[in-house]
């Protein structure tokens, strides 16, 4: 799946974040340990793919693919805490409106192919499920995930090279009971 072009969906179509979305090695970087975004903000890290069984029949080959990624949303909580919200239960009142503006970003949209692949998913990206990732008294780390189904095929395996056309040969012969026709040509390119 192309996460850089889900970056840019989000970038673009999720105003809440302000263009502050990242990808997973900025979020390996030590995201929970420092805050280098002003907050809301949001990285998309890679998750796991599941294969089906090949399904093409004939000597072909098919194979449904489900591709997954997080968006890792951190909240700020600093703010709230700082005003006596000792349990940080503050963070809690932007959870729903944070999760409407990234389903509206994402849900049903079908990411773009990277450069030279083609697109195979019919359908666009759906939600899987969410979960606490961690949290502070400054901030909170919440993660929503989604896949999409896409297909793989021969034109995506390896493929079997000939070797250069040097040229052709062609020789056509007139039908028995008809006077003798030979054409013969011979191409070199």
């Amino acid at each position: 799946m192309n996460l850089a072009a889900v970056i840019q969906q989000l970038r673009d179509h999720a105003p809440v974040f302000g263009g502050r979305v990242a990808g997973a090695a900025d979020y390996a970087k030590g995201v929970a340990e420092q805050v280098w975004m002003a907050l809301p903000a949001a990285y998309v890290v890679p998750e796991d793919e599941d294969p089906g069984q090949q399904t093409a029949t004939g000597g072909g080959f098919n194979q449904d693919v489900t591709e997954a990624f997080g968006l890792i949303v951190v909240f700020d909580n600093s703010t709230a805490t700082a005003a006596g919200d000792r349990r940080g239960q503050t963070v809690t009142h932007g959870y729903d409106a944070m999760r409407r503006a990234v389903f509206r970003a994402l849900l049903n949209w079908r990411p773009p192919p990277s450069d030279g692949d083609v697109l195979r998913a019919a359908q666009g990206l759906y939600y899987t499920g969410g979960e606490l990732v961690g949290y502070d008294r400054a901030r909170l780390f919440y993660q929503w995930n989604f896949a999409l189904d896409t297909l793989i095929s021969d034109a995506d395996g390896w493929q079997d090279t000939l070797p250069d056309l040097d040229g052709v040969d062609i020789t056509v012969d007139g039908p028995a009971d008809a006077p003798e026709v030979v054409a013969s040509i011979d191409t070199t390119l």
